[in-house]
C-alpha cells in the first residue's frame, strides 16, 4: 500500500498556491506521479486520488502542467544516459540503481497516462531505445541463464 498520507499533504499544499506568487516544481511532481505510479502497479484504485489531484491543481494548471513535463523529461533522459553503453560495461556500473530508476520510471509514464496527460513521442522513443540497449546488456549478464557464459565444468 502507498503511502497515502503523504499524497494527501502534497494535494493541500498544490491547493493552496497562489497563482501569482507559486509555482509547483518538478520535485512535487516527482511525488505525485511516483505515488500514484506504485498505486497503479499494486493495483490500488486511484480515481479519487487523481481527481483530488486534478481539483488541487486546477489553479495552477499551466504551472502543473510545466512540473510534470520537466519531471518525466529528466527521468526519460537520466534512463538514457544512464544505460550509454560505455558504461554498461564498467565494472562499477551500479545496474541495481538503474533497474529501480527505470521502475521509478515506469511508475511516472502509468501515472501520466492516468492524469490523461500525453508524453511526447520523441521521448518514448528514447525510452524504447534505452531498454532496448539494457535488455541487451541484461542478456549478456550471468543472471540470465539463456545467455550466460556455457559452464566449462570437467
Amino acid at each position: 500500500m502507498t503511502d497515502i498520507t503523504v499524497f494527501e499533504a502534497l494535494l493541500k499544499e498544490l491547493a493552496s498556491m497562489r497563482p501569482d506568487r507559486e509555482r509547483p516544481n518538478r520535485y512535487q511532481a516527482r511525488e505525485a506521479l511516483l505515488h500514484l505510479g506504485a498505486a497503479i502497479e499494486a493495483g490500488e484504485d486511484i480515481a479519487e486520488r487523481t481527481e483530488g489531484l486534478r481539483q488541487a491543481v486546477s489553479r495552477i494548471q499551466d504551472a502543473w502542467g510545466a512540473a510534470l513535463e520537466e519531471e518525466i523529461q529528466l527521468a526519460g533522459a537520466e534512463h538514457a544516459l544512464g544505460v550509454d553503453p560505455r558504461f554498461l560495461d564498467h565494472p562499477g556500473y551500479d545496474l541495481a540503481y538503474t533497474l529501480a530508476a527505470r521502475q521509478r520510471l515506469e511508475w511516472r509514464l502509468l501515472a501520466l497516462a492516468a492524469l490523461d496527460v500525453p508524453v511526447g513521442e520523441d521521448l518514448l522513443e528514447r525510452i524504447a531505445s534505452a531498454d532496448a540497449r539494457l535488455a541487451e546488456h541484461r542478456g549478456a549478464l550471468p543472471d540470465n541463464p539463456e545467455k550466460a557464459a556455457p559452464d566449462s565444468g570437467p
